[in-house]
């Protein structure tokens, strides 16, 4: 029964509280909307057109204090103070008498051009107003027709002319000119120092067409040319470029000797010469500091040491060689000669005792090992076999006096055809000639020099074979002249 009767009070409840509900049509789309009566605020619109209300509102900000005012889309002047500002706006205005006919005009405190006429007044004021052209930009100018001095131009272009003008100070008297812009030429001169300066000028004539110049009593230097003869006078100047450090040298058309170097590079040049003495007469010897030879001789001793020099033929390739008249022995071989015999001698290492020891390109069967070691000239103890060593040096010596070096020819010399003095020429002339440049290679007089000189072997069959060609070729040239019959 306790539930039953539960169950019928909860249904009773429930339909009271349904009688409560009914229906409203909203306002703006006839929609029925859902009330209840005990509502205190009954809702006009629907929850669809509430959104779409909403979505027409939004906020601005104050333009006094930035605080925030609800607007609508739909309003037509949206508002641009919150309440508070109008209430502080209304309260700057208030009230003043037009000076014309004393009525009442609405002002405002912050304005900074209070009106001192009314409306009407203004209107009978703006009627005495009219416009004209400005003359120089054709724009509007407002004048009144009370003005005794109607403007002909407008206030820009009044400005404009106005900033066109400006003074200066007079170069001689320091007085104030006014001057304008737009002048092609600004007086420097007020007009009583212009006055003086004109008794200051007369005219001379140009010493080159006779045409007259204006010059000034004042002028230090009077010009002896017209400006045109001074442009003829200029057309003859150009820049050439210094050699040396390429800066511009001005030059005349009309100079014979055209200058290579600038002022600058000449005085830098002539600080490098200095001078010295001749060795032979002590004159003054002027010298350069950058020339890599230094002359110890005057020109004149230098021509006279000329005379004694002469010109000789290289035998091996008929160039021209340059000799002293004072040498005893001259040689008969230039330098690159002297260096191509040189190079056709290679250095390669003992095979027995592992000293250096040079062979010739032109030879058909080249040793390896060393003369010391194929003829005992050096013993274990160091000394000299002279006699093995003499031997051995004139028989290469023989070969090469002989031109070919065959054993028939060999055999001619050892039988007497050859003295031993020509032997000796060959060893001799090979030695003078080296020893100019490797010092005595046959001074055996020092015992600590033996062992040097016999390792230098090479070096002196070197020798032997220099001075074996020139007595061949001195030979040769005695035969063709012919042999004096012996009495």
């Amino acid at each position: 029964m306790k539930n039953g009767q539960t169950f019928q009070s909860c249904v009773g409840r429930i339909e009271k509280e349904k009688a409560k509900w009914y229906h409203v049509s909203c306002e703006s789309c006839s929609s029925q909307i859902k009330v209840n009566e005990e509502w205190s605020n009954i809702p006009k619109l629907c929850k669809s057109c509430i959104e779409k209300e909403k979505a027409k509102w939004y906020h601005v900000s104050c333009e006094s204090c930035s605080s925030q005012i609800k607007v609508s889309r739909e309003w037509s002047n949206i508002p641009k103070l919150c309440k508070s500002c109008i209430e502080k706006e209304k309260a700057k205005w208030y009230h003043v008498s037009c000076e014309s006919c004393s009525s009442q005009i609405k002002v405002n405190k912050e304005w900074s051009n209070i009106p001192k006429l009314c409306k009407s007044c203004i209107e009978k004021e703006k009627a005495k107003w009219y416009h004209v052209s400005c003359e120089s930009c054709s724009s509007q100018i407002k004048v009144n027709k009370e003005w005794a001095n109607i403007p002909k131009l407008c206030k820009s272009c009044i400005e404009k002319e106005k900033a066109k003008w400006y003074h200066v100070s007079c170069e001689s008297c320091s007085s104030q000119i006014k001057v304008n812009k737009e002048w092609e030429n600004i007086p420097k001169l007020c007009k009583s120092c212009i006055e003086k300066e004109k008794a200051k000028w007369y005219h001379v004539s140009c010493e080159s067409c006779s045409s007259q110049i204006k010059v000034n009593k004042e002028w230090s230097n009077i010009p002896k040319l017209c400006k045109s003869c001074i442009e003829k006078e200029k057309a003859k100047w150009y820049h050439v470029s210094c050699e040396s450090c390429s800066s511009q040298i001005k030059v005349n058309k009309e100079w014979t000797n055209i200058p290579k170097l600038c002022k600058s590079c000449i005085e830098k040049e002539k600080a490098k010469w200095s001078t010295t003495e001749c060795k032979k007469c002590s004159s003054k010897i002027k010298i350069h500091q950058d020339w890599i030879l230094i002359p110890s001789l005057c020109k004149s001793c230098f021509q006279k040491e000329k005379q004694n020099w002469t010109i000789i033929t290289c035998i091996d390739c008929q160039g021209d060689i340059q000799v002293h008249k004072d040498w005893k022995n001259p040689c008969t071989i230039c330098k690159e000669c002297l260096i191509k015999r040189a190079s056709k001698w290679k250095a390669i290492s003992c095979k027995s005792c592992g000293h250096e020891m040079y062979i010739h390109e032109d030879w058909e069967i080249k040793p390896n090992t060393c003369k010391d070691c194929q003829h005992g000239i050096v013993n274990k103890t160091g000394q000299k076999q002279m006699d093995e060593f003499m031997e051995a040096l004139f028989m290469f010596a023989f070969k090469k006096f002989s031109g070919l070096g065959t054993i028939e020819s060999a055999i001619r010399i050892i039988q007497g055809k050859a003295g031993f003095g020509d032997i000796m020429g060959v060893i001799l002339v090979g030695v003078d000639i080296v020893d100019g440049f490797d010092g005595d290679l046959l001074d055996t007089h020092n015992d600590d020099n033996s062992h040097s000189t016999l390792n230098n072997l090479n070096t002196i069959i070197d020798v032997v074979d220099i001075g074996s060609e020139i007595l061949k070729d001195n030979q040769s040239a005695k035969s063709k002249e012919g042999r004096k019959p012996k009495k």
